[in-house]
């Protein structure tokens, strides 16, 4: 479990950043040739390289079999949730953004927060996390959605109704 406690450097939200902790520094591939020394970036493709906790370069098993996910802990202001619908329909009254807001959230207050939950699941895990954990208004889970070899990828396989289109997570 991780939480940034005021830190503006400690983006625990990110997935470069998240992804990166777990299977590597983060970055692009693309082929190059080595005849004329020009790479082809139309085939570029995400990738993970090196310094891992999950997965390591050159070692033939991945090494941190029995975390199953890492969570990040945050909290989202009710207030950008009706920054959101006013951006999504600006000739819409704000009135009305904050009366749909208030019937779907229980307790809505512009003034207050509320937690969050990032599920950031480990690929390589013996034990997978549950995927029916932490699926609130405004938690996200960045599941695992395919695995090539040793290429991971991951995207995010649930997003809460309420969390504002402005969170890119």
């Amino acid at each position: 479990m991780l939480r940034n406690l005021g830190n503006p450097f400690v983006t625990l939200s990110l997935p470069d950043v998240m992804l990166g902790a777990m299977y590597g520094d983060s970055g692009f591939t693309f082929p190059v040739d080595t005849k004329t020394g020009v790479g082809d970036a139309s085939q570029a493709k995400h990738a993970f390289s090196g310094k891992g906790k999950m997965v390591r370069p050159n070692w033939s098993l991945p090494q941190n079999t029995t975390i199953s996910a890492l969570i990040t802990l945050g909290s989202i202001l009710h207030y950008e949730l009706l920054i959101d619908k006013v951006h999504a329909d600006p000739n819409r009254n704000i009135d009305a953004c904050e009366a749909e807001l208030r019937s779907a959230i229980p307790n809505y207050d512009a003034s207050q927060t509320a937690p969050r939950v990032i599920v950031w699941h480990n690929a390589v895990a013996r034990i997978p996390f549950p995927d029916d954990l932490f699926r609130g208004l405004f938690d996200t889970h960045f599941g695992i959605v395919q695995l090539q070899g040793e290429v991971v990828t991951q995207n995010v396989t649930y997003r809460g109704s309420c969390l504002p289109a402005s969170v890119k997570v």
